[in-house]
């Protein structure tokens, strides 16, 4: 289940921070209120390790360096893994396998035709769009942050995520802000990709699959288990589907267990 497992959870934190620009100039880019930002983070729970956000340009650049050792099942494995984001374009580097996996955002196109619009508002518009409901507020290293609950839990701080809880068929993890810099100077190399890795460009063809096409690679690694239990969830009702659910977690809430079922049936037509 652990490719499973990783995929739902990646697939949650990424549609918070899903409203790129495409080819509109850098200097109309403006996805957060702050030039730049450093962002350190702790990981806990099923998942533990670190991971950095670099912002520089508004958001027009990220990059995300993460380094995880997961244990469930009886099984530990350990990935250094980086996200740079550059206008639209999202490079997946794996540095384990010395493989980037290169694609552009499905949602640019739509948002490059509408400069100057709001992103945090955007990116609201997303989660609830998914279910997520907000659910007051909360302080985050000085940082007054909305929460939206949701399939999982999020606090976010202008359009930023500075602490996230996910509850997954078992699979407790939880990532917060431990410290937090904005208008600091960024090193321009956070956002390089690194030299001699085989670097693979995605093709988008339209749909909700192109942008988690991690998806299909993850697919292809993925154990007989983790191929019998989508096959299992494609031909499932919702009853039996939470039923399994239960089984497996039994402090999942009826919400949580509806998400994650409507978001496993996307999973199973791509």
């Amino acid at each position: 289940m652990k490719n499973l497992n990783f995929l739902v959870i990646a697939l949650l934190l990424s549609l918070t921070s899903c409203s790129q620009n495409n080819n509109s100039e850098k200097s109309s880019f403006k996805k957060y209120p702050f030039k730049s930002a450093i962002v350190e983070y702790t990981i806990s729970g099923n998942s533990i390790g670190t991971k950095t956000t670099y912002i520089a340009d508004y958001g027009y650049k990220q990059a995300e360096l993460s380094e995880i050792t997961t244990k469930i099942m009886g099984f530990k494995s350990t990935e250094k893994k980086d996200v740079i984001t550059v206008g639209s374009i999202i490079n997946n580097i794996d540095h384990k396998t010395r493989e980037v996996s290169k694609i552009n955002n499905p949602f640019a196109e739509k948002y490059a035709k509408n400069i100057g619009e709001d992103y945090i508002k955007t990116g609201e518009e997303v989660l609830m769009a998914l279910g997520f409901e907000k659910k007051g507020t909360e302080t985050i290293l000085g940082k007054k942050c909305t929460v939206w609950k949701g399939m999982n839990t999020i606090w976010a701080w202008k359009g930023l995520v500075l602490k996230s809880e996910t509850n997954i068929m078992g699979m407790k993890i939880t990532e917060i802000a431990t410290s937090i810099k904005t208008d600091v100077k960024v090193p321009s190399s956070s956002f390089e990709i690194p030299s001699g890795y085989n670097v693979t460009e995605l093709q988008n063809e339209g749909g909700m699959g192109e942008l988690f096409s991690e998806f299909d690679k993850a697919n292809d690694e993925a154990t007989d288990e983790d191929k019998q239990m989508m096959k299992q969830v494609q031909n499932m009702s919702f009853k039996d589907f939470k039923k399994m659910m239960k089984k497996e977690d039994p402090e999942m809430s009826d919400a949580e267990i509806k998400n994650t079922y409507k978001m496993m049936k996307q999973f199973s037509k791509n």
